[in-house]
């Protein structure tokens, strides 16, 4: 019978746990980042004039170096914020807190990606603050940029039909679903915060 030295059998014994505790750990994260992009999303909506329309795949955990982690998609999860009131401000004003915003979001994405294991793929489409004059009426100006964290990928972003067949069902989160989730969020804050008063 073959005996490994303790060093050997004891990284067999706690690799299962190691990897428990990585996934959990990423898990978490997600969820935790899941939240705080969601909240950013929606306040470059609305202070940048935007809609904006993002698209993310999660692979399986934890994260396999050699790239076969990324041949199944997890879960698919989308989000859509359409702009509200227009902004009381001038154009300069805001394309220049816009270019701030964008470079700030750039960033933020791409190590959401990196750290979450997610592919992300979002398109904004920034509204104008005065009105052009078309054949027929008048539309608004308006400019539009994306970003793909997986640019050399061929699968993803996916096809509308692949996410309206996907299992489990993408989760969507639209201006609606985020106001109330906000609103039970801040609910649950306040009662946190009136039960630990002394």
């Amino acid at each position: 019978m073959r005996v490994h030295p303790p060093s050997f059998m004891l990284t067999i014994m706690l690799q299962p746990a190691q990897d428990v505790s990585t996934r959990r750990s990423v898990r978490q994260m997600r969820r935790r980042r899941k939240c705080t992009l969601e909240d950013m999303l929606y306040s470059y909506s609305v202070d940048c004039y935007s809609q904006v329309h993002l698209v993310a795949a999660e692979y399986p955990l934890p994260y396999n170096t050699a790239g076969q982690g990324r041949k199944q998609v997890v879960k698919y999860f989308t989000i859509d914020f359409l702009p509200g009131q227009m902004p009381d401000c001038n154009r300069s004003s805001l394309q220049r807190m816009r270019n701030k915003r964008k470079a700030s979001l750039d960033r933020k994405l791409r190590e959401y990606a990196k750290k979450c294991y997610t592919d992300i793929y979002i398109e904004a489409s920034e509204f104008g603050i005065s009105q052009v004059a078309i054949p027929g009426g008048w539309r608004e100006e308006r400019q539009s940029f994306s970003l793909n964290t997986n640019p050399d990928s061929t699968t993803f972003p996916p096809s509308q039909k692949e996410l309206d067949n996907h299992y489990p069902p993408v989760n969507r989160t639209t201006l609606e679903s985020y106001i109330r989730s906000r609103a039970k969020r801040k609910d649950a804050y306040d009662s946190d915060r009136r039960f630990q008063r002394p």
